[in-house]
């Protein structure tokens, strides 16, 4: 290439570099800011939040827009709000004030146990020894009076002699008193224990003369009634039934076997309904102060919309009560065999005696028995019954408000609780 005379290529030299300045020039538009850190630093730094001016025609927080129509992000920039704190429901006393589940009820009618044990023990003990004793004392005369039908050690013609009405007699005080009287007592003591357990929810721990001033003696005398009373019905049930099958057997021997073979299985299942149906009754009448029929109708609505939850409850129940009660009788039972042989030895009365000794010695397990087993169970009904009142008409609110105030009454009383004086 050839450059014309007198022409000197340029010296080139690379400018000098300057660093941004700090202000945008003139020539940038408005609102522009310029970035006060990297973009490195800024992920470097978690939470950073940079300042931005929004551009001219966005709706700012005070109302001013230059072009309508236009609005901000719809989320603002930043952390999201917190939610709310869960706060758990109020327990005051030995379960919380919500719907229970299965191990809940089991649970707290442990803890209503070991809550107030002077009354859920002390007191089913003393009833249960009492009752034991009642029945012991039956069992001893009945069967010293049927000592001559049961075995006098003579001959086997003891055996064939035709009982008389003292013989029938003492069988039936020997046998059916007992267990009448047992019934019956266990049935009252499970009333008298829902007073405890349910002031176990709201904290409360009752003394033994405050249970019992509760429950009174026309307290107890509608317990037995009411006991009798569901007794009545499900004999009628049964006696029904059996005089149908029976009627049935008269008329053609095939129609009582078929009436037979259906009868069974749907007495049972009807039987088992009105337990469920009829299981609240007791804690019915005891904490609402109902009569027997509007108990028995009480229990009857309360259990509705609930029969085979309340019946898996009540069968769970049952196994772990039967179960105790058989680990806790077996040994006394053993123990009064044994020492029942040895005292009766070969004497002419040596079966009664015999059978009187182990008795005597079994229904000292029998009481141990039902000091642990009657408050457990009237622990799981009581519970189960204010379980489902939670569920079906908000009793938490009421026992809410009921704790707070038995609370402030305890903290206004200079002397403390009345549960804390000695019964």
């Amino acid at each position: 290439m050839t450059h014309p005379p007198g022409w000197q290529p340029p010296e080139w030299q690379p400018p000098e570099w300057q660093p941004p300045e700090s202000q945008p020039p003139e020539s940038q538009p408005p609102g522009w800011q310029p970035p006060e850190q990297s973009r490195e630093q800024s992920h470097q730094q978690p939470g950073h939040q940079p300042a931005v001016t929004p551009p001219s025609g966005w709706v700012t927080d005070d109302g001013s827009s230059t072009l309508p129509g236009y609005a901000p992000p719809p989320t603002p920039w930043g952390q999201p709000a917190a939610a709310p704190a869960w706060t758990p429901p109020p327990q005051p006393g030995v379960v919380p004030l919500r719907p229970l589940g299965l191990g809940e009820l089991l649970d707290g009618s442990v803890r209503s146990m070991r809550h107030n044990p002077r009354v859920m023990f002390g007191l089913s003990a003393l009833v249960a020894a009492v009752t034991t004793i009642l029945s012991t004392v039956a069992t001893i005369g009945g069967l010293y009076r049927f000592a001559s039908v049961l075995g006098g050690g003579a001959s086997d013609a003891a055996f064939q002699v035709t009982p008389t009405a003292g013989d029938v007699s003492g069988l039936v005080a020997a046998f059916v008193v007992p267990a009448v009287v047992q019934g019956l007592t266990l049935s009252v003591l499970g009333g008298i224990l829902v007073l405890p357990v349910s002031d176990a929810v709201i904290g409360r721990r009752p003394a033994t003369r405050e249970v019992l001033r509760r429950a009174g003696w026309a307290g107890v005398g509608r317990l037995v009634l009411l006991t009798v009373v569901v007794a009545v019905i499900f004999g009628l049930v049964i006696g029904v039934v059996a005089g149908v099958v029976a009627a049935l057997y008269v008329a053609a021997v095939w129609a009582g076997v078929v009436a037979t073979v259906l009868a069974v299985p749907g007495l049972l299942a009807l039987l088992v309904h009105l337990w469920v149906r009829f299981a609240f009754a007791a804690p019915a009448l005891m904490l609402e102060r109902l009569t027997i029929r509007r108990a028995l109708s009480r229990s009857w609505q309360v259990s509705a919309g609930s029969r085979w939850r309340v019946l898996g409850i009540l069968l769970l129940t049952w196994v772990i009560a039967s179960a105790t009660s058989g680990v806790l009788q077996v040994p006394f039972s053993v123990v009064g065999q044994l020492l029942g042989t040895a005292i009766g030895g070969s004497s002419g009365d040596a079966f009664t005696t015999t059978l009187v000794v182990s008795t005597v010695v079994a229904n000292l397990g029998g009481v141990l028995a039902a000091a642990v087993v009657s408050p457990f169970r009237a622990g799981v009904l009581s519970l189960l019954y204010i379980d489902l009142r939670i569920r079906r008409e908000g009793l938490d609110v009421a026992l809410t408000r009921a704790a707070a105030e038995d609370a402030a009454r305890q903290q206004a009383t200079p002397s403390g609780p009345a549960w804390a004086e000695s019964p």
